[in-house]
């Protein structure tokens, strides 16, 4: 399996697990301006920003590890990207209440796969 389809197939799993979870996903791999989040959802009052990282080995470190200070950066700044065109009603708003009644949050979601068939997955609540 190559990387890209690896990471798609981590998504996946991921927004499946999400939505079993009671989130409500508003967006997935959503580009804002240089930077893309991989997925965005609603979790009561909350706006959450999720990454999802998936591997298939320990080579490089857990798969968190990979969401290092600058990526974390990125990530806050598409999301404050993404908040202020709600503000300014650039784009229609998914949510149900005015953007400004929402808590932000930023998740993390590791996914390993040990083989093709199996693997594991743990969410992080607000890493950053």
């Amino acid at each position: 399996m190559r990387n890209r389809e690896l990471g798609r197939r981590g998504e996946e799993q991921a927004a499946s697990y999400i939505e079993e979870q009671g989130y409500t996903i508003i967006g997935r791999n959503v580009r804002l301006g240089r930077y893309e989040i991989d997925i965005i959802a609603v979790e009561a009052k909350a706006l959450v920003f999720i990454e999802v990282k998936t591997r298939r080995t320990y080579r490089y470190g857990l798969p968190c590890e990979a969401v290092n200070p600058i990526k974390q950066q990125h990530i806050k700044q598409a999301a404050v990207y993404f908040v202020e065109r709600l503000r300014r009603k650039a784009v229609e708003s998914p949510l149900s209440d005015p953007i400004g009644s929402y808590a932000l949050r930023f998740d993390i979601i590791e996914v390993y796969y040990t083989s093709a068939d199996h693997g594991w997955l743990r969410h992080m609540k607000s890493c950053f």
